[in-house]
């Protein structure tokens, strides 16, 4: 890979619980649909691709997508409470501050914020970005550099595309 060229992985926290209204938003899990899915995009992350930091929301259901990843052997995680049902110009200014020596990023979070940030970034999306979905996009330069129309969409995996026949 070239000295500034960079990978940016926008995962979707996997399908979360809805059995219990009385769950603050924040705080909802994942259903076992979502820990099944979850289980097999770390897999396909981890296969493909070596995260040099992870920045993930706090939210329980983010925070349990990042569990099924969290076994492989990563880079420093940042729960960050501005990803956390953020719009993209607020995810962008979040992966602006990453430092330089990081060359792949994973982030772990919501809609509409991911899927209208990888829209800004590389264009249309091939459909909807359903949960647990991820978007690789790479560009060149710096994390600062990184501005709509910049980015190129070189994947797009969704979980129920990797499931068994």
């Amino acid at each position: 890979m070239p000295d500034r060229e960079r990978t940016l992985l926008l995962w979707r926290h996997a399908k979360s619980a809805w059995d219990n209204p009385d769950v603050p938003d924040i705080a909802r899990p994942l259903a076992p649909r979502g820990k099944r899915a979850a289980t097999l995009m770390a897999a396909w992350i981890a296969s493909q691709y070596q995260p040099d930091a992870i920045i993930c929301s706090p939210a329980r259901r983010a925070s349990e997508t990042y569990a099924a990843i969290r076994g492989a052997d990563l880079a420093p995680t940042c729960f960050d409470r501005r990803v956390y049902e953020a719009a993209w110009p607020v995810l962008l200014s979040v992966l602006q501050e990453t430092g330089p020596a990081i060359r792949t990023l994973l982030l772990i979070g919501h809609n509409p914020g991911l899927a209208d940030l990888t829209a800004a970034l590389a264009g249309a999306l091939p459909g909807k970005f359903p949960t647990g979905a991820c978007a690789v996009l790479r560009f060149s330069g710096d994390w600062a550099d990184l501005l709509p129309g910049r980015s190129t969409l070189t994947a797009f995996q969704r979980p129920k595309a990797l499931q068994p026949t």
